[in-house]
């Protein structure tokens, strides 16, 4: 979600209808918001605060690359990390790099919560990633965007469901 859409007034009513209209439940929806969108905090994270209390699950997306990313836990709720795939891009190489990222799965699992890496386009980074520790990740690696009825023929064939 956008800042401006967090900053809506009405926006955490709006979800709650149109979880009302869908029937699905507010555990099985995750919103992403960006460091960004709630660091000045206001309405921003009364609406974040507003949708977690509904059950709704918040994803912080493109986490380091924020001015204030550890102290956003401690006021913000969420229940996902997507570290940033700056902290990805050079996971193989000893370093910098590999510090960040070991220490962002050590955050998100003394927190209890679930570390996503972003930006994965290799086996090596998926491979060194999932040493670490992640559990999940994403990017090009695992397959590249597509409309809705490719990503279905691709899951169907991949499935072996015709």
């Amino acid at each position: 979600m956008s800042a401006r859409q967090l900053a809506e007034p009405n926006f955490p009513d709006i979800v709650t209808s149109v979880l009302a209209r869908t029937g699905l439940g507010a555990a099985n929806l995750t919103i992403e918001v960006t460091e960004t969108a709630v660091f000045g905090g206001g309405r921003a994270v009364q609406a974040v605060k507003a949708l977690h209390g509904l059950g709704v699950k918040i994803a912080l997306d493109d986490f380091g690359t924020g001015h204030s990313s550890l102290g956003l836990l401690q006021t913000v709720p969420v229940d996902t990390l997507k570290v940033d795939k700056s902290f990805v891009d050079n996971i193989t190489m000893a370093g910098r790099h590999a510090v960040i990222a070991t220490a962002l799965i050590q955050v998100s699992d003394g927190l209890g919560l679930t570390a996503v890496a972003e930006g994965v386009e290799t086996a090596e980074q998926a491979a060194e990633l999932h040493r670490l520790g992640y559990q999940m990740a994403q990017g090009y690696f695992f397959g590249r965007p597509v409309p809705q009825p490719d990503f279905l023929t691709a899951y169907a064939q991949q499935a072996g469901v015709s």
